[in-house]
């Protein structure tokens, strides 16, 4: 058998395998925890920590008004939200602004310098959060009301959990390749992360909506700024402390 040939098989076989293994790691990750789960709004605990929700930004003016406005009807009793800005060479600040005076749980911390998004939350995560549970989104993430909840609500089962990864959905899906990103969203999100589960870890949390415990955030150093993939790195380093 010539290489080519074991590149083909192994090019046929292996989609073909993890494709089995996450549909079935899946349907018992649904079957074991899922196939019976509903919580009504009275199965919640009475008292909840408080939350820090940063938004890096920069260059957000097209999308930043949804997202702060969204964030202002969130369901938690005790959250604060804190802007980012990354030296933006537009109009986001001024937009933030607007709803930073008409929310006092709203706060902008304005970098004179574009840090990157790994330095801009490494500072704000040392200036601007002491509350126990910190949530990262990005710019353009829209939270339903009830998110924080679903969020941090797993904290309360395990002490030792160190982040929990959002499922983040698509809602462009107007041509092909917006369309292919929600396939994308619900295979990786929906099916592999669950399958991960099962196994024992999950391999990367989703960068653009996932809560973190402060106190593991800071005890691993926060995030890197020599990759790209902060996501992933923030989460094999919360890996490697157990």
């Amino acid at each position: 058998m010539t290489i080519w040939e074991v590149m083909g098989w192994y090019v046929f076989t292996y989609p073909l395998a993890m494709s089995i293994i996450w549909t079935s790691a899946g349907i018992y990750f649904w079957w074991r925890r899922e196939k019976s789960y509903s919580r009504k709004p009275g199965q919640w605990p009475e008292n909840w920590p408080s939350v820090t929700i940063l938004v890096p930004c920069h260059n957000e003016e097209v999308s930043i008004a949804a997202t702060c406005a969204a964030l202002q009807f969130l369901d938690y009793p005790d959250y604060r939200v804190v802007f980012i800005d990354d030296a933006s060479t537009d109009n986001t600040a001024s937009i933030i602004r607007r709803f930073v005076d008409l929310n006092p749980n709203f706060h902008l911390l304005r970098l004179s310098e574009n840090q990157g998004k790994a330095n801009a939350l490494n500072i704000a995560l040392s200036v601007a959060v002491t509350t126990s549970i910190t949530v990262i989104i990005d710019a353009d993430t829209i939270l339903l009301p009830d998110t924080l909840k679903y969020l941090v609500y797993p904290f309360f089962k395990q002490p030792r959990l160190g982040a929990v990864t959002g499922n983040p959905v698509s809602v462009n899906r107007k041509n092909l390749i917006e369309k292919l990103q929600a396939v994308e969203f619900a295979s990786i999100i929906g099916l592999i992360k669950r399958s991960q589960r099962v196994l024992g870890r999950v391999l990367t949390v989703s960068g653009c909506v996932v809560a973190f415990r402060t106190e593991v955030l800071k005890e691993v150093g926060g995030f890197s700024p020599y990759t790209a993939t902060e996501d992933i790195d923030i989460t094999w380093k919360i890996q490697k402390r157990f």
